[in-house]
């Protein structure tokens, strides 16, 4: 991959000049030149994202896990119908590996979608509907699956560690950063040195920026 810092005037995957270097001339320090700004998506959009996202890899796990769980007790519960409310039986193994495909299946969702469509378009399932994208603050384009990984992975170790051991004030705080942040960043954003930015697209599939237009 290609050094986009070299070229200063090259504009990013998004139609972003590289953040901080615009064209210089020779009369002028690179401290002295104006630092662009990108229309940073608002904390409402990012959470509407989020939600769709998880909704959308969490509803079809649940269903199938429920299922799984329905077919596994279900020897319990004939048991208990004919034998009263203290029998028990062994499991329906079938319906056991049915409940931890749903695992899978909200895994193979969310990498699929926060990770591969995320990191290749700055775009997943719930960024797109809201006209919001991740990218690289450098660069302004997309994180590619690795930093997308690396993202994501971030975002889960600090809802897991504010969730379990430490009441969840890490999560909590990392989930509200964007609120007060100069860059709108969340902590997992500053990890891979990642901004969410307004967008919207043009025929042909191009993205523009839209700081300078409402909706």
């Amino acid at each position: 991959m290609s050094n986009l810092n070299s070229d200063p005037g090259r504009p990013g995957y998004y139609g972003y000049p590289q953040y901080g270097q615009p064209p210089m001339s020779p009369s002028v320090w690179p401290q002295t030149l104006p630092r662009r700004e990108y229309p940073y998506a608002s904390w409402w959009s990012r959470v509407g994202a989020y939600c769709t996202d998880v909704v959308v890899a969490v509803v079809p796990a649940v269903i199938v896990a429920g299922v799984g769980l329905v077919i596994a007790t279900e020897p319990t519960r004939a048991a208990r119908e004919e034998f009263g409310p203290s029998a028990e039986a062994e499991l329906n193994w079938l319906g056991v590996v049915i409940a931890v495909l749903g695992l899978f299946i909200y895994l193979a969702i969310a990498v699929s979608n926060q990770v591969i469509a995320q990191g290749r378009t700055g775009q997943s399932l719930g960024k797109k509907w809201l006209r919001i994208a991740v990218i690289e603050e450098a660069t302004g384009r997309p994180l590619g699956p690795s930093l997308a990984l690396a993202r994501w992975g971030a975002q889960l170790t600090i809802n897991i560690v504010g969730n379990y051991w430490l009441l969840g004030i890490p999560g909590l705080l990392n989930s509200l950063w964007p609120l007060w942040d100069v860059k709108h960043q969340t902590w997992h954003d500053k990890v891979v040195h990642s901004v969410v930015v307004r967008i919207r697209a043009r025929e042909g599939g191009a993205f523009v920026r839209s700081g300078d237009y409402s909706g």
